[in-house]
């Protein structure tokens, strides 16, 4: 499922910003009394919401199953808080791609290397030998935090990595745009 979504979220979130930046609609948006921050956090939440209606429909795969045999439910409602929570992190990585170019197209396309780029993470981290580096990679691998909620491990460490990664690209979005406010 990781790899479904570094393909079809970077499309999702590809014109958020970048068509109007191309069609210059992003200076009524900019000259709006209107912050920022709840530009931003309104094409994040319409894209998440978007995203969020695709994974509601695993837990009724769950529901139907429970009604034909017995279920584990901990996998399930796993995997629907992972993809929930990945899938915020890819949305707020597209969004901030989406709002430093006006192609729509570069957009996508550097939505999904990064994505890719978070996936090779945990690859790197397993061909390296044990050291220090191992240890930053390991910390920092959204992969195995994924892996560990999927699995129905669920830790405050890893619902805390998650949230501030979105908030991370949210701020960096807000500042991209705030620069292109006063440019």
């Amino acid at each position: 499922m990781f790899i479904v979504l570094m393909v079809f979220v970077p499309l999702l979130t590809m014109r958020l910003l970048s068509e109007d930046k191309k069609q210059k609609t992003d200076q009524l948006i900019l000259t709006a009394p209107v912050s920022l921050l709840s530009i931003v956090m309104g094409k994040f939440l319409a894209a998440y919401a978007i995203f969020a209606i695709g994974v509601a429909v695993m837990p009724v795969y769950g529901f139907v199953m429970s009604t034909f045999a017995t279920v584990s439910w901990l996998p399930i409602w796993g995997n629907t808080v992972g993809l929930l929570l990945l899938g915020g992190i890819f949305v707020s990585i597209g969004l901030f791609i989406s709002s430093l170019t006006e192609n729509q197209m570069i957009a996508a396309i550097g939505g999904f290397f990064i994505n890719l780029m978070i996936l090779l993470m945990n690859t790197l981290k397993s061909a390296l030998p044990n050291g220090f580096l191992q240890d930053v990679l390991s910390s920092i691998s959204v992969y195995s935090r994924y892996s560990e909620i999927t699995s129905g491990i669920f830790s405050l460490s890893s619902l805390i990595f998650f949230v501030s990664v979105i908030f991370i690209f949210l701020f960096l979005t807000v500042r991209v745009l705030e620069k292109r406010r006063w440019a």
